[in-house]
C-alpha cells in the first residue's frame, strides 16, 4: 500500500485551486480583450480590474456610509 504524507492532499486542494483562478483569469482576460479590442495587453487588464475593484470598495463605503448616517 502506497502511503502519502499528510499533507500531499492540501497540496492537490492548492494546485486545483490554482488551476481554477488560472482558467478563470485566462477566460476574463480573454473576455476583456473580445469587448476592449484585440490590442489591449495583460498590463491594461490588470490596470482596468483594479479601476473596477476601486470602483466597486467606493459603491460599498458609501453604502455603509448611508446606513450609519444619523436620522435627524
Amino acid at each position: 500500500m502506497i502511503k502519502f504524507p499528510k499533507n500531499h492532499i492540501s497540496k492537490i486542494h492548492i494546485i486545483k485551486e490554482y488551476e481554477d483562478v488560472t482558467i478563470k483569469w485566462d477566460r476574463e482576460y480573454s473576455l476583456f480583450r473580445k469587448l476592449h479590442g484585440k490590442n489591449k495587453t495583460l498590463e491594461d487588464w490588470l490596470e482596468y480590474t483594479q479601476k473596477e475593484e476601486n470602483q466597486k470598495i467606493k459603491e460599498f463605503a458609501n453604502k455603509f456610509i448611508k446606513k450609519r448616517k444619523p436620522k435627524i
